[in-house]
């Protein structure tokens, strides 16, 4: 509002003013060292449930941001033995993004939740310049891992140091190499 009157100045309605108001749950608890005291426990079976930052007494960690997909069952006779992760992603400067999997051989029959997820490591770096901008980010298995697979499950988690700053998926595809 311009004006060379120094009379006039806003008016606000108070019943009709509304806030919203939104929080951003997301930390930065992103080691997967497993030596490390700082570990998160994103490699473990069941991935620890972070803490809860209003409890003094809550010693849980793990990041607060997490996705995790359904299972990926391929038809039979088919076994992979390479599987590549494709995110659409928008990650400034202050975030993080780390991609997981959880697979299973196809002639092991035990319980799918007690296998252990393997950490894929990114194939670039991307970085956004503002939060309008999206780039597909390509995420890879590790060249030590050989074991051939049946079934897996894709587990995204997102990191920021700033809560108002946050990373964003837009897109997943994975995508199983026979």
């Amino acid at each position: 509002m311009n004006s060379s009157d120094d009379a006039i100045s806003p008016n606000l309605d108070e019943d009709r003013l509304t806030v919203i108001a939104v929080e951003n749950r997301v930390n930065d608890e992103r080691d997967t060292n497993i030596a490390n005291p700082n570990y998160n426990g994103e490699l473990e079976p069941s991935a620890f449930v972070a803490k809860d930052p209003d409890d003094a007494f809550d010693t849980n960690t793990g990041p607060l941001a997490r996705y995790i997909s359904r299972l990926v069952t391929l038809e039979p006779g088919f076994e992979a033995t390479d599987l590549r992760v494709f995110l659409t992603v928008n990650k400034q400067i202050e975030t993080e993004i780390q991609v997981f999997i959880k697979v299973q051989p196809p002639e092991e029959e035990s319980d799918f939740p007690d296998q252990r997820y393997f950490q894929l490591q990114p194939v670039q770096n991307v970085i956004s310049e503002n939060d309008d901008d999206f780039r597909e980010m390509e995420f890879e298995l590790p060249t030590e891992f050989e074991e051939p697979f049946s079934k897996f499950v894709v587990k995204i988690t997102l990191y920021s140091s700033n809560s108002s700053v946050v990373p964003k998926v837009r897109d997943l595809r994975a995508i199983a190499v026979i």
